[in-house]
């Protein structure tokens, strides 16, 4: 056994060598071919139990003969040489997913970050917050969506690819975790209040919040805050960048660098922690590939090697990545993942790769490697829409990216979390009309409930679907809870004729009764579109599909070389906008890769240390950062991309 042991060894270091020489070269291993046609449509000898019938979803064909490393389309200048089983992949460069690999370039200066997504470069996003629609349309996908019965959903759900994610293509409004928030998430992390609070202002500091309008800007704005400070006991504070709190109401914070007319602010978006002249030159960028799914240990490389892992009993591991670019399949040799895209697509790169619920693996064909019921098992805020009239036609003032300028969070008696409500004057996208627009949504759903993201089949080109169940009784409750409460505030502006009747829900809805008014909340249920929670932490293997550190469970056990980041790994829902909450998950999980990575030899960043610097100064209060103030500077890099962008345009 030690004689075979020695020879495997030095059988993969060859391998491994050969392969990292190609990899760097940006060339295909001899022998290698590209190919345009999908694994599960390649009838195949089948290896053990990855198979579905006569559909092979790998063949005991040497996979390294099928299909190339993916060709990248810059190197990284590293002071050696890196193999490819050393690099770190990160999969998907939106909010938490660009702010990850940031951290780990600069973490791990001798590995080589690469970072794939399946969306645009940067330089395809709108430099300006007026620019959320256009981004929205250009870099949005939708989402097929049904009832639980099977039916259609009135929803559509939309998620963001390109670099940079719906941190860069949406709105990136700023909200934290709510003050009582800390503790049940730190619990759920098994990790110190004082650690996550650290991770929170670490990513305070690279951002510049400025609030979406300042007092004085809508005297409508800032008698209707009167009012509810007077009629309803709420406070007013300039904007919601430091925490989240019952009963109060102020002027949203995005990430922006202000101008004059700050409808024309430039944004600010994670993405520019990867722009060429900030990032770490140990990270490459790789736009426009899509991952299909994880070749696991016992299924990719020669067959020789496979079968000595099966004998040996070597754990399960990620090997490489199945991605396709250009219409092209290639793999993607690594020696650490982190799984960072989209809610949506999380679910669905694990799926594929066989990890998720049993019957929605057996559905799709794929053979399961890792039964987990709980993957793309999501909630979101679902909201609804109560409207007022204006007593006069009025123009909607500068508000925020997407007009909504003002949030309030209103205590319900009897509920632990409080209500949220969106505030505007015109109402898209519900009304076209001159009416005030207030949005109560549940701030803390069932984790027992809410969607579910189910693949259709074991490939990219079936995509997949989001089925929604049924809201359960304290959701019901909650949401009826908030109209009744809204309504009440509504009756604060009414006093100060701020507003006019109420238009939605009609007259004819008796709202006391819970039967009609959830008739009415059904009939025109929204959403927030903060998709989370569907791959989550925790510390229980019964009730998460990642350990407290993010890593992949396999049953008791972890897969050592696996992490998940972003809104998926949320381990509870956060009450409000979910950007910034991704970002610290994100910074969490590129420290436990740090951390497993280097071991003992794994230091504090300078960022870590500052930040707690700036908690211990204000003892323990967060503090935001305005334009100038964050770090890195990324104002140049933002300025220079709106230039070239105005440029274009004209």
């Amino acid at each position: 056994r030690i004689i075979c042991r020695l020879s495997m060894s030095r059988l993969l270091q060859h391998v491994r060598r050969l392969q990292a020489s190609a990899h760097r070269a940006g060339e295909a291993p001899a022998g290698e071919s590209a190919t345009d046609t999908p694994l599960w449509k390649q009838g195949a000898a089948v290896v053990g139990t990855v198979s579905v019938g006569a559909l092979a979803i790998w063949s005991a064909q040497d996979s390294s003969a099928r299909y190339p490393l993916l060709p990248l389309s810059s190197s990284a200048q590293l002071t050696g040489a890196v193999s490819p089983r050393e690099d770190i992949v990160v999969v998907g460069a939106g909010s938490a997913g660009a702010l990850a690999a940031y951290m780990l370039g600069r973490a791990n200066p001798e590995r080589r970050v690469l970072v794939l997504d399946a969306g645009s470069s940067y330089e395809a996003a709108h430099p300006y917050m007026s620019g959320w629609l256009f981004n929205w349309g250009t870099h949005g996908r939708a989402v097929s969506s049904f009832t639980s019965a099977g039916t259609a959903y009135p929803i559509t759900p939309t998620y963001h690819h390109g670099v940079g994610g719906a941190g860069s293509h949406n709105t990136a409004i700023a909200f934290m975790l709510g003050d009582a928030q800390y503790e049940p998430f730190a619990r759920a992390l098994n990790m110190p209040v004082a650690e996550l609070k650290t991770a929170t202002q670490v990513v305070l500091d690279m951002e510049p919040l400025t609030p979406a309008m300042r007092p004085g800007d809508s005297p409508w704005f800032d008698l209707s805050f009167a009012a509810m400070k007077k009629h309803a006991g709420m406070a007013v504070t300039d904007d919601f960048g430091a925490a989240i709190s019952t009963d109060t109401v102020g002027y949203v914070s995005m990430g922006a660098y202000p101008v004059p007319d700050r409808r024309d602010a430039i944004r600010w978006c994670p993405a520019l922690l990867l722009h060429d002249t900030i990032r770490p030159r140990n990270i490459i960028v790789e736009p426009g590939v899509e991952v299909e799914r994880i070749l696991w240990s016992h299924e990719d490389g020669p067959n020789a090697l496979r079968w000595w892992r099966k004998i040996a009993g070597t754990p399960l591991f990620a090997s490489s990545l199945l991605v396709r670019k250009g219409g092209k399949y290639y793999r993607v040799s690594l020696g650490n993942l982190l799984l960072a895209g989209s809610a949506f697509r999380t679910p669905e790169i694990l799926q594929h790769s066989g990890v998720g619920p049993r019957q929605v693996l057996d559905d799709a064909g794929v053979s399961p490697v890792i039964v987990n019921e709980l993957v793309g098992n999501g909630v979101d805020h679902s909201e609804i829409a109560v409207q007022l009239a204006m007593p006069a036609k009025m123009e909607m003032p500068w508000g925020g990216p997407m007009d909504w300028p003002a949030v309030g969070f209103l205590k319900i008696p009897g509920q632990q979390s409080p209500t949220q409500f969106h505030f505007s004057i015109a109402g898209p996208p519900y009304t076209s009309d001159n009416v005030a627009v207030l949005t109560p949504n549940i701030c803390d759903p069932q984790l027992d409930h809410g969607y579910r993201v189910r693949i259709r089949g074991p490939s990219l080109e079936q995509g997949f679907s989001v089925h929604f169940e049924d809201m359960t009784g304290p959701d019901r409750k909650a949401l009826r809870d908030g109209v009744r409460r809204t309504l009440e505030l509504a009756g604060a502006l009414q006093k100060e004729n701020l507003v006019g009747a109420v238009v939605e829900p009609p007259s004819s809805v008796d709202v006391s009764d819970d039967a009609a008014l959830d008739s009415w909340i059904h009939a025109g249920l929204g959403t927030t579109f903060h998709w989370m929670c569907d791959a989550r932490a925790g510390t229980d293997p019964a009730t998460s599909v990642l350990n407290e550190r993010f890593q992949l469970r396999n049953g008791t056990g972890i897969v050592e070389n696996v992490w998940v980041s972003s809104t998926a790994a949320f381990p509870i829902s956060p009450w409000g906008n979910i950007h910034v909450t991704a970002q610290v998950v994100g910074l969490l999980a590129a420290r436990s890769i740090t951390a497993s990575v280097k071991g003992a030899r794994a230091q504090p960043s300078a960022e870590w240390i500052s930040a707690e610097q700036t908690l211990r100064a204000r003892g323990g209060e967060l503090q935001i950062r305005r334009p100038g103030e964050e770090r890195p500077d990324a104002r140049p890099a933002a300025e220079a991309y709106a230039a070239a962008w105005d440029a274009a345009v004209k």
